[in-house]
């Protein structure tokens, strides 16, 4: 399989930084027979010097990666029937005058199996000219349309509504669940058409392991343009704050990738009071172009700052929790939720007010001496689970693996807990590689975080193959303490299946699945010796009562075993 993996025109580092992960995970996926994943980036890139140096960054992270050059063309839509005779029938161009295709000069990457677009709404309709995934990092332009468009008059909004109207007949998949209620209400994607990506940033790469010694009192503000950035309220909270006194020193840490390497004096072109870019002018300042060269960066600071409004996935945060340093930033869910572990310490202020984030930084800085360790990276191999998953459904909506039907196998046995030759995993295994022998069904096996490597440990004994007859799904550690909601919100996102075969004798959390489900019983013990299972447990008597339904039968008459 090789999947092409296509940049927007404006890229800049965390674009970059996910494209790498990105490569890296699809590489790591074989097929039955051995044969690993191939990628083909697309970067498109005004100057040579440019691109090779986003071509060392990609190669340096994942050395078997295909980097070409990329230009995103503008073609008369019946131009593109007559250039592109192989278009789907069901593609529908009604209403839209021009599209966008991808040029290498050489197989304008229809050489790949399937492509995952990073999507970006002002480059207008790009033509799927093999089965296409649209990656959505977010729609900050619902929230901030001044990045994108001047007025309501600017052409981007004709281009955003025809990439929306491909977008509708394609796939879309986004890291961030905030964001998926952008893309069916703001960009009109049915729901069923949107998927949830695996999370790239929490991978990781390779990064310096010294010790980081004395931090500088620095404060690492990450900006990107003026407008998502909110830069002239952010440049009041912080005069407010240097005048009352406070302590950390601001510094500009500028995206090279982005600006092309231009320094502070960009904030002049952005429309920003002179004041104001006179004010951020005068800040020291770091570019960075390089994820290496970032982290090395915010190792030596005390804090990082992110006065981003909206979107963005999380990146400051999660840099913040990857690296151990305090965070500062405003308070929307995708700030949120990679704060949620409280592993360091953070700050969220109100959003569009000067004086809370002034107060806001006198916060962060009594809590930089705050003892925080920086997370550990995820752990690749659900991630690329969840792709193949995605790319394998693109390629065959209906079937799943080679047209097989995908059953789900729910398991709430937690990390510790028996699992080979024990009497439920027993029977799934004798389901497993039974039905391995008809070659009608994929088993997709989801258990809780911390479970996966055991159960595929006694899986790979059986007569059955890895990733055909069956597949381990197993989600990245709870962020709020309710495992069992949070693996049925995982299971209900992001396991293609058509029904579920739930595994006694834990199942309260099944019911939170929004598929078919049948319970499987290896034999009579809950009818037989009921005082060993808590009733509220077994039965799901609290979750089912709380919706309103009919109470759970708490008795089963033999006949029905």
């Amino acid at each position: 399989m090789k999947v092409g993996v296509l940049l927007p025109s404006a890229v800049d580092l965390g674009l970059l930084r996910r494209a790498q992960r990105l490569s890296r995970i699809i590489a790591g996926i074989e097929d039955a027979d051995g044969t690993s994943w191939s990628v083909a980036i697309g970067v498109p890139e005004d100057s040579e010097e440019g691109w090779r140096a986003i071509e060392r960054e990609l190669r340096g992270v994942e050395p078997s990666a295909i980097v070409r050059h990329l230009k995103w063309e503008t073609v008369p839509v019946e131009n593109a029937r007559r250039m592109f005779a192989k278009l789907s029938p069901s593609l529908d161009l009604s209403g839209i005058e021009d599209v966008v295709v991808p040029r290498d000069w050489g197989w304008n990457f229809q050489d790949c199996d399937v492509q995952i677009v990073f999507a970006d709404p002002g480059l207008g309709a790009v033509l799927p000219l093999v089965p296409t995934l649209f990656y959505c990092p977010d729609l900050a332009v619902r929230i901030v349309p001044k990045i994108a468009a001047k007025s309501i008059d600017d052409e981007y909004w004709t281009r955003q509504t025809d990439a929306f109207r491909i977008w509708r007949q394609a796939g879309v998949a986004t890291a961030d669940p905030f964001t998926i209620e952008d893309i069916v209400g703001f960009a009109g994607v049915r729901r069923e058409k949107v998927s949830l990506f695996p999370k790239l940033l929490d991978t990781g790469i390779a990064q310096p392991s010294d010790p980081v010694g004395n931090r500088s009192q620095a404060l690492a503000w990450l900006i990107q343009s003026a407008a998502i950035s909110d830069v002239e309220n952010a440049a009041k909270g912080l005069r407010t704050y240097i005048s009352e006194g406070g302590g950390l020193e601001p510094l500009l840490v500028i995206d090279a990738v982005r600006t092309k390497g231009a320094d502070a004096s960009l904030f002049y072109e952005e429309g920003l009071p002179k004041s104001v870019a006179d004010f951020l002018y005068g800040l020291p300042s770091e570019t960075v172009g390089s994820e290496r060269e970032l982290i090395r960066l915010l190792r030596r600071t005390s804090a990082i700052w992110s006065s981003r409004l909206a979107g963005g996935e999380g990146e400051a945060p999660s840099l913040a929790t990857e690296i151990g340093i305090p965070f500062v930033g405003a308070n929307y869910g995708a700030n949120r939720e990679p704060l949620q572990s409280e592993i360091i310490p953070s700050v969220l202020y109100e959003l569009n007010n000067p004086l809370a984030i002034a107060d806001a930084l006198h916060e962060i800085e009594k809590r930089i001496d705050t003892p925080a360790v920086g997370t550990r990276p995820q752990d690749l191999t659900s991630k690329r689970a969840e792709i193949r998953a995605l790319l394998e459904r693109l390629l065959d909506p209906h079937g799943g693996v080679e047209g097989r039907v995908p059953v789900g196998i729910w398991s709430e046995l937690g990390p510790g807990a028996r699992w080979a030759n024990e009497g439920v995993s027993r029977v799934v295994g004798f389901l497993i590689e039974g039905a391995a022998a008809g070659r009608k069904y994929t088993f997709h096996i989801l258990v809780p975080h911390g479970m996966g490597e055991t159960v595929r440990e006694d899986l790979r004994q059986l007569s059955a193959v890895e990733d055909r007859d069956w597949v381990v799904w197993e989600p990245p550690a709870p962020a709020h303490g309710e495992a069992l909601s949070e693996l049925a919100d995982f299971a209900n996102r992001n396991v293609p299946v058509e029904a579920w075969i739930v595994t006694f004798p834990h199942f309260s959390g099944s019911l939170h699945l929004t598929k078919p489900k049948a319970t499987l019983y290896p034999d009579a013990l809950p009818y037989d010796f009921p005082l060993g299972w808590n009733e509220e447990n077994a039965w799901g008597r609290t979750v089912v009562g709380r919706s309103g339904d009919a109470p759970p039968q708490t008795s089963w008459p033999r006949a029905l075993r």
